[in-house]
């Protein structure tokens, strides 16, 4: 207790602004358009079907083309998002410790992050990479979702306003 206790306020001096950094607009920014695209992968079939289908009403098309608005902006918006991610994620340091490793690579993983002093004296550097390949993807992220929400706003507009009607015989 008393030996990690030192360490503490060492490493909260030397990665304080790089935490701070990530958890105000890093790690909010990539959980929301993460819980964002689950949600429209699951729902896309079904909200494409169902605008469709409110659409052709005259009393129901604004919310149909709210809901088209929703699919048309935001499932391209998040491919083109999770493209421009993708390659900076190769820039990170790798983690010691992954999620999808087995058992015995996590125990290894612990160990090493335990009695590994070069990752210790380095963890600030790690830390300031890290932030300065993702903060910019985080913002160019906020401010694609912010385009496509006008853009989602703009199409729901046009389409809910706009009554097509079929010539009939009279």
């Amino acid at each position: 207790m008393k030996l990690t206790s030192i360490f503490v306020p060492v490493l909260s001096i030397s990665t304080g602004w790089q935490t701070f950094i990530m958890a105000i607009t890093i790690i909010p920014t990539f959980l929301a358009s993460s819980v964002l695209a689950r949600v429209l992968v699951y729902l896309a079939p079904y909200l494409l079907t169902l605008a469709s289908v409110l659409i052709c009403s005259d009393k129901l098309r604004s919310i149909g083309g709210a809901l088209f608005g929703i699919y048309l902006t935001y499932a391209p918006t998040l491919v083109t998002l999770s493209s421009r991610l993708a390659p900076q994620l190769v820039n990170l340091p790798p983690p010691p410790i992954s999620a999808g490793q087995p058992v015995h690579a996590q125990i290894w993983g612990v160990i090493q992050i335990i009695f590994n002093p070069d990752f210790w004296l380095n963890i600030s550097k790690n830390m300031t990479t890290i932030v300065y390949t993702l903060y910019p993807v985080a913002i160019e992220t906020l401010v694609a979702l912010a385009l496509a929400s006008m853009m989602c706003a703009a199409i729901s507009r046009i389409i809910g306003a706009v009554s097509i009607r079929l010539p009939t015989r009279s």
